[in-house]
């Protein structure tokens, strides 16, 4: 098909997907902790479910009402495959299985201790995976806890590079089934069995924007012990679109993802997710090809699906030079981003706590407090991000909820005005259970989880923000309404929903005080 010398390159097409274990890869798949609970506390009941009852599941994905909620998107013929994926993974995980009903069984011991006595011989009896890597404590109220060391439980039979691979496929349009309720069977695609740690994932996010000799990209594919024409299907040797890279301050990828450059050539990317070209008919977007050819720093807002993007992380990574993330506090629910990247191959990981800053001679990165989004979960990895670059200063504040304006009045004090604000108004969200469910050692009931939910400023409480910080510019994400988040938003995309009806309110209420602001939406050049 190719001649040796024939310069190649992936076309744009190019799907990585990465998965665990058949399911698609996030970043609470890849914590030991979390996921084991996830495989155990969802992913099997999803499977057996669907198993029992496929034409339930084909309703339930037809009805708008439910969508992303635990339904596999397949047809009742793909019953044998989700069995089949059902058994291995009972086979496979059966250290995991051990650890979520060991930790259980820990939880309900800790909820019966309250005598105030030393803890000490709740450390007998705790099971091989779990023994070692464990503090019980007591909280400040007297109730007894525990806290898992997590850096200990990667080097356990629970963390297993072994079923981390990828699916390789040409995208067809933007549509993909829902990633957290449907397994990825691998059918009609290529797949490399190769943990994310590997190097053959910088060579592919190399190939994407830079042509190679055709008698190198087998070459490198075998020294990678893969069949040398794996990428055949995949490569062209049209000439790479050459996009002109931009003078722009800052430029919107999508959903919550920002590039900010500066004057000296200094680049950093907020939350990245990047789409490949756009399908015929669908509205356009900025790809790789339109981001710099080094990346400075990455910087990761929270530790939420949407906004830690593996698939794109791993198609960057050759390219990244620095990753920064908040602090975490390192409970169940809280698991730690800088493990997990530097478990995905990334050499050059910072955490950053509350004020918190670093940066070079153009630009700074500052961490901010972050409240609300996360259902009143004791969760610490998240931070809003204060860039200041070629004199101006830009707040990231994802998905804050501004449940304590007086946060905003006391920041103002320390950081001064801000000039461009970006916000997530997700204002409904999911409940906490949608994400935290499975992690929860004690269910929630039905009306306190409706009320414990992830979401983000309405109109009135995102003013505010603007109010306390001085902005004179600010932006709203466009909150999943990209159809290329389908695959991990349950969204729906439509004009008049609660979320754009509060976004439109907050972009007049700025526009009443003289303040730039506009409802972001596929790309956005400032």
């Amino acid at each position: 098909m190719f001649e040796e010398t024939n310069a190649v390159h992936l076309v744009e097409q190019f799907v990585v997907e990465p998965v665990v274990l058949g399911w698609y890869a996030w970043p609470h798949l890849i914590s030991p902790a979390t996921g084991a609970l996830n495989m155990v506390n969802k992913h099997i009941k999803i499977m057996e479910s669907f198993i029992e009852a496929p034409d339930v599941h084909a309703v339930a994905c037809r009805t708008p009402a439910l969508r992303g909620g635990p339904f596999v998107d397949l047809p009742a013929s793909e019953v044998p495959a989700i069995r089949k994926l059902l058994e291995q993974t009972k086979i496979l995980c059966s250290t995991q299985m051990d650890f979520a009903r060991s930790l259980r069984e820990i939880s309900s011991r800790c909820e019966k201790e309250t005598s105030g006595y030393s803890l000490e011989d709740l450390y007998n009896d705790l099971g091989d995976t779990i023994d070692g890597c464990i503090e019980f404590y007591y909280t400040d109220t007297g109730s007894c806890n525990f806290r898992l060391i997590e850096t200990l439980l990667y080097e356990t039979n629970l963390y297993m590079e072994s079923v981390q691979g990828s699916h390789l496929y040409i995208a067809e349009g933007d549509r993909r089934e829902f990633a957290f309720s449907t397994p990825r069977l691998g059918k009609e695609v290529v797949k490399i069995p190769l943990p994310f740690k590997h190097p053959i994932y910088d060579f592919l996010g190399k190939m994407r924007t830079s042509k190679f000799k055709y008698q190198d990209v087998k070459s490198t594919l075998s020294e990678y012990n893969c069949e040398p024409t794996l990428l055949d299907p995949y490569l062209t040797t049209k000439p790479i679109v050459q996009r002109i890279k931009t003078k722009a301050r800052w430029r919107y990828f999508g959903h919550a993802c920002v590039l900010v450059t500066t004057a000296g050539g200094s680049s950093v990317l907020l939350d990245p997710i990047i789409s490949g070209i756009s399908p015929k008919g669908s509205i356009d977007r900025f790809s790789f090809s339109d981001l710099p050819d080094k990346i400075d720093y990455v910087v990761i807002t929270h530790n939420h699906a949407d906004h830690v993007v593996i698939e794109t992380l791993l198609a960057l990574r050759h390219c990244i030079d620095c990753i920064i993330v908040p602090a975490s506090s390192g409970g169940l629910c809280d698991p730690s981003l800088k493990l997990m990247l530097q478990k995905l191959g990334f050499n050059n990981v910072i955490s950053l706590g509350t004020l918190d800053s670093l940066g070079n001679n153009d630009l700074t990165i500052r961490s901010l407090p972050f409240l609300g989004e996360h259902g009143d979960v004791d969760v610490t990895t998240k931070s809003s991000w204060l860039i200041k670059a070629d004199g101006r200063s830009y707040l990231f504040a994802a998905d804050s909820n501004n449940i304590s304006p007086t946060l905003y009045a006391r920041l103002h004090k320390i950081v001064g005005p801000v000039d461009v604000l970006f916000l997530g108004m997700e204002c409904i969200g999911a409940p906490a259970s949608w994400v935290y469910g499975p992690l929860f050692m004690k269910a929630l009931g039905r009306e306190a989880d409706q009320s414990r939910r992830l979401n983000g400023s309405e109109s009135e409480r995102a003013f505010k923000l603007v109010e306390h910080l001085k902005c004179t510019e600010a932006y709203v994400y466009a909150m999943g309404r990209e159809p290329w988040l389908s695959f991990i938003m349950s969204v729906d995309e439509a004009d008049d929903t609660e979320q754009m009806v509060q976004g439109k309110l907050f972009k007049k209420a700025c526009e009443n005080k003289g303040i730039k602001s506009e409802i972001l939406f596929g790309q956005y050049d400032s």
